[in-house]
């Protein structure tokens, strides 16, 4: 089976993922302590309490959930149904807002391991352009599946 550009950009949240737990274990290992800068959902919750260990696994099953829905989707709806578009516009949004988020969590920490003074203003300023290059990096890349997609060819 080919996968197509969007696939591949689907599948890639897992890798983010995997960088995101990284690079937050690289500032740990420089000596800041994650229940300072960790605000995820139930991470901070498992980070107060001593159990990032046991997060990791759940924040992996959780994007690996998210991403084998997104395929799901993906491959369920067909192009040419206003309904169906619609739905394939709110899944490419959904993808590059999630992928700008872990992008700019992973810049933000590995800036924090490097430089624990630098990311109060650092990670306030690079936020916004961290989210425009990666939604445009993924709309270039998918730019032809998405007019074919859309109907716009």
């Amino acid at each position: 089976m080919k996968l197509s550009h969007l696939d591949r950009v689907i599948l890639l949240l897992p890798v983010l993922g995997i960088l995101d737990i990284l690079s937050t274990f690289f500032a740990d290992w420089r000596g800041i302590p994650i229940q300072l800068y960790e605000s995820g959902l139930f991470a901070s919750y498992f980070a107060q309490r001593g159990l990032i260990h046991v997060y990791v696994f759940i924040y992996l099953g959780i994007l690996s959930g998210m991403t084998g829905t997104l395929l799901f989707i993906k491959h369920e709806v067909s192009s040419n149904r206003f309904f169906d578009e619609l739905v394939l516009l709110l899944l490419v949004v959904t993808i590059c807002l999630i992928e700008a988020v872990l992008t700019n969590t992973i810049l933000a920490n590995f800036l924090l391991g490097v430089n624990p003074q630098i990311i109060l203003g650092v990670s306030q300023s690079l936020r916004w352009p961290v989210y425009t290059s990666v939604i445009i990096t993924i709309l270039v890349y998918t730019w032809d599946e998405l007019r074919d997609l859309f109907g716009f060819a």
